[in-house]
């Protein structure tokens, strides 16, 4: 707390900042790609979540506003075609004016600023709404004003006055409310915003990343032709205004390090579409239960908590069928064999017993035969049978590729399957750049690249679970990494 507070001499800010500036110069000299498609369509699924912080992301990465902007201090209202610059650029369905920026010294609350937004503005002011009113928002905003009002404000008002004592109160708000969101936000957009890549000396993806994506898609759509796009998305981040310093733009410039392909377009999208749900009803002793299991596969919404464990049901279900399948298919071939062999040993017995009626001659006064005829006839022929074959275990390594993926014969699956892993791991180990280039290694991939079914496949993960687990956890690499790939995995990687 000491440090926080006490005072740093001109030449420790100076270290400091030259520090800071040698990061940012680093970062933009190594951009991160930013794909739009994919990108927007998690926004738009957060934007339609109805978990409070799910949507309170889809609206700062909607947005480009700062968390507490969203949540508590920002005002969106809607745009007219008169308010904007460029109108022939600027598509008045996808711009708002906005209020409440949060490092403004002066109030702004009626200092409106057009902005763009990633999704039609009405949604977006409809969402903003929706958010506040949610009883979990509500109640966080009400006890941090509580809180600060009684454990902060005394000690503002003894030092700061008017204008500049509401600067210093709403910083503070900032603060607590940071703390009651910011840790739990920033490991969700982990888990839920995978098509966003970690930027160059970062950690991982934080909400910071979403402004900076947000700057880089919005001045991709809207800017006009001929205007610098760096002092265009300063503007948007409200680093600075028509009359503010130029130096501001070094603020934006350490946001500007994704950058898009050549290629690729920014589209204007329309509301997007949200899934419908229903309200599912559980006991009170599976609380817990359920906590872990969505710890278990970073899960944090309900409806992705249901659909987790209808997925594994239908995994054990499949299962179960091709279990049972196969245990009738192998006990009707056990019955047809027996009724087979029975019907074998039946016509065999009919013709060796009409052959013998037909070699024996019957005389008219005795058909029984005599005793030297039982004597003379010819003794039974023994019939060997051939000793069983014994197996010859094939060394499937040394088969080359070309001559494995053809055969289907028992044992040539669990060599496909090791040799398919295999070149999964070499390609994220030595050929994949970045995360956006890897594949989560799970029956499904493994299925795709080694052409075997599942039950093998299935049984193989499970003997090496530590082996796929620890490969998989070496790159954060989740269950739902792979839906972001454009390509199927088997037209990347083969063996």
């Amino acid at each position: 707390m000491f440090f926080k507070y006490a005072g740093l001499r001109p030449k420790e800010y100076q270290q400091l900042n030259i520090k800071s500036n040698n990061q940012k110069e680093e970062r933009l000299d190594n951009g991160t790609l930013l794909e739009p498609e994919p990108y927007l369509e998690d926004l738009g699924r957060l934007l339609t979540s109805d978990e409070a912080d799910e949507l309170a992301l889809g609206l700062i990465g909607a947005t480009g506003r700062r968390p507490c902007e969203v949540l508590l201090r920002g005002d969106f209202v809607t745009a007219k075609e008169s308010d904007l610059t460029f109108p022939e650029y600027q598509p008045v369905s996808h711009w708002l004016k906005f209020s409440g920026q949060a490092k403004k010294r002066r109030n702004t609350a009626i200092n409106y600023t057009p902005i763009a937004v990633l999704f039609p503005a009405d949604f977006i002011i409809k969402s903003v709404k929706r958010l506040r009113k949610m009883p979990e928002v509500a109640t966080v905003i009400k006890e941090i004003k509580a809180e600060v009002t009684a454990l902060e404000l005394p000690r503002l008002q003894e030092r700061h006055k008017g204008e500049d004592l509401e600067y210093q109160v709403a910083i503070k708000e900032n603060e607590y409310l940071d703390n009651r969101f910011g840790s739990k936000q920033n490991k969700l957009l982990q888990t839920q915003l995978k098509s966003l890549d970690i930027r160059h000396g970062k950690n991982s993806v934080s909400r910071s990343s979403l402004r900076a994506a947000y700057a880089r898609l919005a001045v991709a759509r809207d800017c006009p032709a001929g205007k610098n796009d760096l002092v265009w998305s300063s503007r948007l981040l409200g680093h600075m205004d028509e009359k503010a310093d130029l130096r501001a733009v070094l603020t934006t410039l350490g946001y500007f390090d994704y950058y898009l392909e050549k290629d690729a377009s920014v589209p204007l999208l329309d509301t997007p579409k949200s899934e419908i749900t229903t309200v599912f009803r559980g006991y009170a002793n599976d609380v817990e239960a359920v906590k872990a299991f969505q710890e278990k596969f970073e899960i944090t919404s309900q409806q992705e908590t249901f659909r987790k464990l209808w997925e594994l049901a239908q995994e054990t279900l499949q299962a179960r069928e091709r279990q049972l399948y196969t245990q009738e298919t192998e006990e009707m071939i056990s019955e047809e064999l027996l009724a087979k062999i029975d019907e074998i040993v039946e016509t065999k017995v009919k013709n060796a017993l009409t052959q013998l009626a037909t070699q024996t001659k019957p005389t008219a006064v005795n058909t029984i035969p005599t005793v030297s005829t039982v004597l003379t006839a010819e003794p039974k022929k023994t019939i060997l049978m051939p000793e069983p074959q014994k197996t010859v275990e094939k060394d499937w390594e040394s088969i080359p590729s070309e001559n494995l993926k053809g055969k289907h014969t028992p044992g040539s699956a669990e060599e496909k399957i090791r040799r398919a892993i295999k070149a999964i791991m070499e390609h994220n180990d030595y050929t994949a750049p970045s995360n956006s280039e890897r594949w989560f290694i799970g029956v499904r991939s493994i299925q795709d690249v080694s052409g075997c079914n599942y039950a093998p496949i299935k049984k193989y993960v499970d003997d090496h679970k530590t082996m796929i687990d620890d490969h998989n956890a070496k790159h954060a690499l989740s269950n739902q990494h792979n839906k972001k790939h454009r390509q199927t995995i088997s037209q990347v990687i083969s063996w």
